[in-house]
């Protein structure tokens, strides 16, 4: 962890995501002062966001609808699809703004959670 100066962490902008993150990067900011640590998200998680001590970087476009499928979703069996097609939107606006911080950024380390497909389709796009 010594050689390491920035880190960006890219969760799905939703409390529930971000939450059980919050404590670890609140004690890597603790440990480390010189460590930079860019945490994305959406309007809503702002000061969920700064309370960890990372600086906060929004998401360049984030679905003005819910991605969680409703119960009249799971009716019609299309849930699933519902929360697919709402994450291929989300990932295909803001990929291009992810490579572009990226580049001028050049983190060490992405942390992400399993949800985060912006962070794998970022990480496969730069190939690192």
């Amino acid at each position: 962890m010594n050689n390491i100066k920035k880190i960006f962490v890219m969760v799905m902008p939703a409390t529930g995501h971000i939450n059980p993150v919050s404590s670890v990067i609140h004690e890597l900011n603790q440990k480390n002062k010189d460590l930079k640590i860019i945490f994305y998200g959406a309007k809503e998680n702002k000061d969920l966001i700064l309370k960890t001590g990372a600086e906060y970087r929004e998401y360049s476009y984030y679905p003005t609808e819910d991605l969680t499928p409703q119960p009249k979703d799971f009716y019609v069996g299309n849930a699933v699809f519902v929360l697919a097609n709402g994450m291929t939107d989300f990932c295909y606006n803001i990929l291009s703004d992810l490579v572009e911080d990226f580049e001028k950024e050049k983190p060490d380390l992405i942390i992400y959670d399993t949800f985060a497909l912006q962070a794998k389709y970022l990480l496969h796009i730069v190939k690192r």
